[in-house]
């Protein structure tokens, strides 16, 4: 679900969540995953998209959104 995460970001952004300027080493990639949270200070998509990816990629997995959540919110309602 974190690399799902990771992956919407770079869709929707065309920039790595761990990497501002798009410089950034593999070990500085790796040292940002471990230390800080995914930089969203040039979101430009909308509020749920960046609401879903913040829930895809928290660090606590017990936090982080599920597969059956994922797919119990994605369900269509009942008539």
């Amino acid at each position: 679900m974190w690399a799902l995460g990771v992956l919407t970001y770079m869709l929707l952004t065309a920039s790595h969540p761990f990497d501002d300027e798009g410089q950034a080493s593999d070990d500085q990639i790796r040292h940002n995953i471990l230390h800080r949270q995914a930089s969203f200070a040039d979101w430009t998509a909308s509020a749920s998209a960046r609401q879903f990816v913040e829930m895809l990629l928290r660090k606590d997995p017990t936090t982080r959104l599920s597969i059956e959540q994922l797919l119990q919110d994605a369900s269509p309602a009942a008539p």
